[in-house]
């Protein structure tokens, strides 16, 4: 393949702006790192997946046996050349790579989601805990499936995808469960990848990520969800460091998905909230489009104005709620006094309606 070919004449990484030998357009750049346990995984400009530390290897020619090897140098997974690798995250002792299905990556496209490494606690999503040398194919999410693989992240013996469908988002989890990392409501562990039901339904996740035994995810609404080992949760508003689930002081793990408690909001935001009390009297026309920052309304990953109304138009009074938070976060960026007042009115109409 042209990718191979371009490859083959990279001998080993090149320092940065290094061009003296003439060959610039097929300089090697890092475009991704990861980091795990006890490796290092990156990705470079031609979607070559580069491993060093202790790295999943077989242990026998016939390449069935798994074992951990010490490379000091990165060094190319050969298994994906012809493909590109698009996004890549390890753990203590396993690997977990979404790739392209052709050559290239098409955005209509699926990828591929592959596994491999340590394998014990079923963090492969392979539907045993048999490890494993080579990658291979997580059939939930191989190129035939309904489910769109967006982002992964692994955890110390645990794994999160998300992917698209239908719905804006589905947090899929598998591996170690035994802090409720796992976000299933159990400490059961998962060798097969289980949808995260208790997170919203029409969230969009931009982002996760995970620590030894919690994971998070991030929705465009700047909401954050975590669950597994409550220390570093973040669940609790007063002191950090003891986390409890329900915010009462009492340090817990959460087994199922629980939105992340941020400090109060500005005073001169809770102010403008006080005064809606007392204060009868509506804006002069309801939330519009024009309402919305140009920064926002650019977004091209998700439509703000569409979901904005769909949250001002809800009763549902934890809707209102999070709507609150989201603006209180807002507020704290905003310098211009004429929108921050802009923002509390309509937060003072979503209120009393």
């Amino acid at each position: 393949p042209h990718q191979l070919q371009k490859l083959v004449q990279l001998d080993s990484p090149q320092p940065h702006g290094d061009d003296s030998e003439g060959n610039s357009e097929t300089q090697l750049k890092v475009s991704a790192i990861e980091a795990g346990g006890m490796m290092f995984v990156a990705i470079d400009n031609l979607g070559v997946l580069w491993m060093w530390g202790n790295i999943p290897q077989p242990s026998s020619s016939d390449g069935d046996t798994f074992t951990l090897k010490s490379f000091s140098a990165p060094i190319p997974m050969w298994d994906f050349y012809g493909h590109t690798v698009v996004k890549v995250a390890c753990g203590n002792e396993h690997v977990v790579a979404l790739v392209s299905a052709g050559e290239n990556h098409n955005n209509d496209d699926n990828l591929v989601c592959y596994g491999w490494g340590n394998n014990k606690h079923g963090q492969l999503g392979l539907g045993d805990t048999e490890s494993r040398s080579r990658p291979q194919v997580v059939t939930q999410f191989s190129q035939v499936s309904v489910w769109k693989a967006y982002e992964v992240a692994c955890g110390a013996f645990h794994t999160v995808v998300l992917t698209l469908k239908k719905r804006p988002s589905v947090c899929w989890t598998f591996g170690l469960g035994e802090n409720g990392q796992l976000g299933h409501g159990t400490t059961q562990n998962s060798s097969l990848p289980k949808s995260v039901s208790e997170l919203p339904e029409h969230a969009y996740f931009v982002a996760v990520d995970c620590g030894l035994f919690h994971k998070s995810v991030v929705s465009t609404a700047g909401e954050v969800w975590s669950w597994g080992m409550e220390k570093g949760l973040g669940l609790c508003p007063d002191g950090r460091g003891q986390s409890g689930v329900l915010g009462d002081g009492k340090a817990r793990d959460s087994y199922t998905p629980t939105m992340v408690l941020w400090p109060p909001l500005s005073e001169d935001f809770n102010d403008g909230l006080n005064s809606a009390d007392t204060d009868s009297k509506k804006p002069e026309k309801p939330f519009e489009e024009s309402d919305i920052p140009a920064s926002l309304l650019e977004s091209d990953s998700f439509d703000v104005a569409k979901a904005w109304q769909s949250m001002l138009e809800a009763t549902d009074g934890k809707e209102l709620r999070r709507l609150e938070m989201f603006y209180g976060n807002m507020v704290d960026g905003v310098k211009d006094k004429i929108m921050k007042r802009k923002i509390q009115e309509i937060v003072r109409e979503c209120m009393q309606s």
